[in-house]
């Protein structure tokens, strides 16, 4: 007894204590009881803080013994588990034995059954938060037995203050083999249908459910017993399938039959998915009242009354959704006559699965239906993947409903293409940044295609990344079903268009050069990643995107490994096929530059490299290419075409050359992909700057004594059409256009106004506009590209100067045929020039040539300005738009970090005090135990010397921490919300601006490293943010970058808005937000709260913070609910 009392020494807790928290065991704190004794609450320190806990005061009388009760310790201090109630202390002394345990603010699930408060999602959750603390128990996967836990019931599930299920009363369990799945999913039964399976009467069981609930599900009748209660939504028809399901079969009469805990939680899981995956749907679907009373008056009859029945009456009236206004049906139920509440959901659940479709059915053989749905996180323990890439893999999950209502069932309309492979089909699903067109790849398992192959796609596409390499964005593995869905390249691949006379030549070249630079990457990706052989580059895979780009596609099954090593695999496609493969049946790296030589030269020649005739290969051109090259003869293959430009001799000869080095026949001779791109990026820019001497020759002559020199001059711009318009190229050879006032405004102007400004590109096209000023533009340009989403701005000078970098303007304009005005908030001072820029609005153009009206009328807070013309400059795209990057606490992956050591702060241990847990107080810190405390320190925990604050280590061990916004706001009224980790959150109401006044702990920072501060925040549920910017002024600066503004939007709604001229089918898509190196602009979080970067400080010292941020236009922050400040390094 003194061995093990010693033992466990740091979880003893004094008799003094436990009578001080329960006021000496007094009534008022008594929460519950049964044979083993009694159960009090009370408020308490213990090893990990002073909390409220559970204290049970064990009875000798009903057999609970000293065995018993040190049995129970040795249970509870071993099996450690999220989802298991945790034993706090212990008290032995004298005659009374007592258990310390973590308290379940609400209770136990019994009470709760019939609740209306529970909703299904929540029901789920607790039932398999419950499956997998069971689960654990069965298989510890440590050096501990599995237990039996003996008592599994509604009674012993405990309820947290989130509504997490915790399993309780395992403590006297018995060890050895596990089969308890009956009693559990009784348990999970009795979720389903909100009762208790036991009535009693005087103390006897009087009627026992679990039969009549099992004859229910074998005769199809579930809607008979299941829970319903109008005031939550209904469970999801294939929900309560694969819920109903695993519950049956854990009630099967032989052991034998029943399944093992772990595919329960699948099962759960799944079923969870699918309600998740319902709720989504029912959120997209959802249409406040406002706007439907609006766009039916009211429900006028006279004027908007379309017909009725006995259901009530149908209105018609015009809504907004995705694709504009539309006019729309809007039935209105009557409950006068019978339409309540399980009717109107009983519609919605019937008319979704059509439109998903598919109509739901019970199916009698588990293996006809998807076993898969949408895989959630709680999964990964169950799918045993590796924790850091299960996380970031999880956010790519799309379920097949979503799928299957996309492509309408794998239409034939949807059909794009196929391969061996299976077929791609392309239609329209949301993700982070609203509803875009998708490619969907269904794979053929008849093909080969297995389940291995599936994630080693997803694998090398999720890791390999770059701007000219096919995107990722969801996958989808549910029953037979393998998906992966991509980035839809509109304009399809290459071979589709190198006869086109559509294409320019400089298209043709940049094309050729985002490919190369694709491959070059996957050839040398850097140190993160082993260099990837693609085994299969061709004119058909290569894909461009709506603005023409490059992007190298069907790479996920490329072989990796040392550039230098030979594999032996079949692979390639006839004509791009490296001749050395047929030899040596081995491929290299220089087997990918053949292959991508073969493409240089169908770009050149127009045309594929192949003919063929009833399917057989008829002619391979790439030895007569090569002929061709040889004896000077490229003018008798290359592609002609009256309607375009030829192309220029000198950039055909270092075209040709590098695509001629390319074909050697031995490996040695063929150059590495880095200098392929490299006489690429020259070929190109000779070839632009050809195009920028042919407009400029328009005009007179250009001299220019060397390339270099041109280069230059082609940069800065020279002035065309009679000093009018301001000509250059950017980076990509893109065109790039201003024009002058003078040009845009009408004769009734005030010549006197004119004026010169010496740093101006026009000598006398500046035009002062005075107080109160408006007027109208006329823009024509002539030299835009076409295909490029171009951004429109009006470029000006404040004419008393004195300005900061960034100031808020409120300039309002119209377009020609608008009707309201539209605001555009800011203006920024252009480093090159000093002119400032206002952004207006984007658009993707269809021609050189594009006319445009704007009406301006004028800036709210300012009066006199110089202004020197609308110009016209290509939007950059923004750098891996496409992928859903995490923002969370810390996705470092502790557990198989092996460089941990290093990682670990120096003041490790003096952060574990501060911990509210008091993690580890009572051992010796050795090796394990640092390990153990590093994987803490990852995951994160409450300080208790700091206030409410939540402490974590990211990635690459540096210190991160987030201040609980009810801890800096202390004197506001508290919101509690469950969806916080500080269960606190700050509302503000009628508010015109905020204040933050808070410290920095030079403690909780890393030295010498750069931090962003974040807000976090959600939005009001019937808003999608504000409209107008908001300023934030940091009053411990005194320099003028003491101001910043952000955006306090959803990170789908754009800040700029995107117009469209002369539209066009698929067109205009782009969304602004999608801009490199603008930290204002709010991103998404996976834990469901978006933030945006506020600040951004190295911090030596313990630093306070006083921001104020007030909204541009003047409003109040009406709705905006933060959570907290979160510091990050950068």
């Amino acid at each position: 007894m003194d061995t093990f009392l010693q033992q466990f020494q740091h979880l003893k807790i004094q008799l003094e204590e436990i009578a001080s928290a329960t006021n000496n065991f007094h009534n008022e704190n008594y929460i519950g009881g049964g044979g083993f004794g009694k159960v009090y609450k009370g408020e308490m320190s213990h090893s990990k803080g002073r909390t409220m806990v559970a204290i049970k005061r064990l009875d000798r009388r009903h057999g609970q013994g000293i065995p018993e009760f040190l049995k129970e310790i040795t249970a509870l201090s071993r099996y450690s588990h999220e989802n298991l109630i945790s034993l706090l202390g212990f008290c032995y002394q004298g005659d009374e034995m007592i258990l310390v345990y973590d308290y379940a603010s609400r209770g136990s699930l019994d009470r709760y059954l019939n609740s209306p408060h529970l909703t299904w999602l929540q029901r789920l959750k607790i039932c398999l938060d419950a499956a997998e603390g069971l689960s654990y128990l069965h298989d510890p996967r440590e050096a501990h037995q599995r237990l039996i836990h003996c008592d599994v019931k509604s009674a012993n599930i405990l309820l947290t203050e989130q509504w997490n299920g915790k399993l309780a009363d395992f403590g006297l369990s018995i060890m050895g083999p596990a089969n308890e799945q009956q009693s559990l999913i009784v348990t999970v039964a009795a979720a389903l249908c909100g009762r208790l399976c036991c009535t009693y009467s005087n103390g006897r069981v009087q009627q026992n459910l679990v039969r009549t609930w099992i004859e229910s599900y074998e005769e199809k009748k579930l809607n008979d017993i299941i829970f319903k209660d109008t005031a939550i939504e209904p469970l999801e028809q294939s929900a309560l399938e694969t819920f109903s399901d695993i519950a049956y079969r854990c009630l099967k009469e032989s052991r034998e039959d029943r399944p093992r805990m772990a595919e329960v939680v699948i099962e759960l899981a799944t079923a969870l998915g699918y309600q998740k995956a319902f709720l989504q749907q029912l959120q997209l679907l959802k249409i406040p009242l406002v706007e439907i009373t609006s766009a039916t008056n009211h429900f006028d009859d006279e004027k908007n009354y379309i017909g009725g029945g006995a259901f009530g009456k149908i209105y018609e009236g015009e809504l907004c959704d995705s694709k504009g206004r539309s006019m729309v049906a809007i039935k209105r139920l009557d409950p006068k006559y019978g339409q309540g509440i399980p009717e109107f959901w009983k519609e919605i659940m019937t008319l979704l699965s059509y439109n998903n479709g598919r109509v739901q059915q019970n199916l009698e053989s588990r293996e006809d239906r998807p076993k898969m749905a949408e895989v959630v996180k709680e999964l990964e323990t169950a799918l045993r993947y590796q924790k850091a890439f299960s996380q970031q893999l999880q956010l790519l999950k799309i379920t097949l409903i979503e799928i299957t209502s996309a492509t309408n069932h794998f239409d034939d309309k949807n059909y794009i293409g196929s391969g061996a492979f299976g077929k791609i089909y392309e239609g329209e699903l949301c993700d982070s940044k609203g509803r875009s067109m998708v490619a969907i790849k269904r794979l053929d398992p008849k093909h080969g295609q297995g389940i291995p192959k599936f994630w080693k796609e997803i694998t090398t596409l999720f890791s390999y990344k770059h701007e000219n390499l096919i995107s990722l964005l969801g996958h989808c593995c549910e029953g037979s079903e393998m998906i992966l869905v991509y980035e839809h390249a509109s304009h399809g691949s290459l071979d589709r268009h190198l006869n086109s006379p559509l294409l320019t030549w400089s298209q043709r070249l940049r094309i050729c050069l985002d490919a190369a630079k694709g491959l070059s990457y996957l050839h040398d990706p850097g140190e993160t990643h082993q260099r990837l052989i693609h085994c299969d580059v061709k004119s058909p895979n290569i894909l461009l995107d709506e603005h023409w780009n490059a992007k190298v596609s069907d790479f996920g099954l490329s072989i990796t490994g040392p550039a230098n090593e030979q594999h032996s695999v079949a692979a390639g496609t006839p004509g791009y096929c490296d001749p050395q493969y047929a030899m040596t049946h081995t491929l290299t790296k220089e087997s990918d530059v053949y292959s991508f030589g073969v493409v240089l030269f169908e770009v050149l020649c127009g045309r594929l490299c192949c003919t063929y005739s009833n399917g057989r290969l008829q002619q391979n051109l790439v030895r007569t290419w090569i002929e061709s090259y040889e004896e000077k003869k490229l003018n008798d293959i290359i592609f002609k075409d009256p309607t375009i430009q030829p192309l220029e001799q000198s950039t055909l000869e270092i075209f040709s050359d590098i695509a001629y080095q390319c074909l050697k026949e031995s490996r040695e001779d063929r150059p590495k992909m880095s200098a392929v791109v490299a006489e690429l990026e020259r070929s190109l820019d000779l070839l632009n700057c050809q195009e920028f001497i042919g407009e400029w020759n328009k005009q007179f002559p250009l001299n220019y004594r060397s390339e270099v020199e041109l280069k230059k001059f082609r940069s800065k711009g020279v002035l065309l059409n009679g000093g009018k318009t301001w000509f250059s190229l950017n980076k990509k050879g893109e065109h790039c256009e201003m024009i002058t006032i003078a040009e845009c405004l009408g004769s009734d102007v005030k010549s006197n106004n004119f004026s010169t400004e010496y740093n101006s590109r026009f000598a006398m096209g500046n035009y002062r506009f005075e107080s109160y000023w408006r007027f109208k533009a006329d823009v024509k340009t002539q030299f835009l590209s076409p295909g490029i989403t171009y951004a429109v701005y009006l470029v000006f000078k404040f004419y008393r100067g004195g300005k900061r970098r960034c100031e808020t303007i409120s300039l309002k304009y119209r377009l020609q045929g608008e009707r309201e005005s539209s605001v555009s908030y800011l203006a920024y001072e252009r480093e090159d020039d000093g002119w400032w820029a206002c952004e207006l609005y984007h658009f993707t153009c269809d021609h050189r040539i594009v006319d445009l009206q704007i009406m301006f009328e004028g800036f709210d807070n300012l009066s006199d300005i110089l202004v020197q013309g609308i110009e016209f400059q290509p939007l950059e795209n923004a750098e891996n738009t496409n992928e859903k990057q995490p923002i969370s606490d810390s996705d470092s992956d502790s557990d198989s970090d092996a460089n941990w050591e290093e990682k670990l702060p120096t003041d490790y241990k003096d952060i574990m005090k501060w911990s509210k847990k008091g993690i580890f107080d009572y051992l010796p810190w050795t090796e394990k135990k640092k390990k153990k405390a590093y994987s803490i320190l990852c995951k994160g925990f409450f300080l208790t010397n700091y206030g409410m604050t939540w402490f974590s280590l990211d990635k690459n061990g540096k210190k991160c921490h987030m201040l609980s916004a009810a801890r800096m706001w202390n004197w506001k009224e508290n919101l509690l919300l469950s969806e916080s980790r500080f269960g606190k959150v700050i509302q503000w109401g009628d508010n015109s601006s905020i204040h933050i006044e808070t410290e920095v702990q030079s403690q909780l920072v890393s030295s010498e490293t750069t931090y962003g501060c974040y807000l976090v925040y959600k939005l009001p549920e019937d808003q999608s943010g504000f409209k107008a910017p908001v300023k934030v002024k940091h009053k411990q600066c005194e320099t003028e970058d003491n101001i910043w503004y952000i955006y306090l939007t959803s990170p789908q709604t754009p800040v700029i808005r995107p117009k469209v001229i002369r539209p066009k089918a698929g067109q205009n898509t782009h969304n602004p937000l999608d801009r490199p190196k603008f930290k204002g602009l709010p991103q998404q979080r996976n834990d469901g709260w978006i933030e945006v970067q506020i600040l951004e400080l190295r911090v030596a010292i313990t630093i306070n913070m006083d921001i104020f941020f007030e909204l541009c236009d003047k409003k109040k922050f009406s709705g905006l609910i933060i959570e907290g400040i979160e510091f990050r390094p950068i």
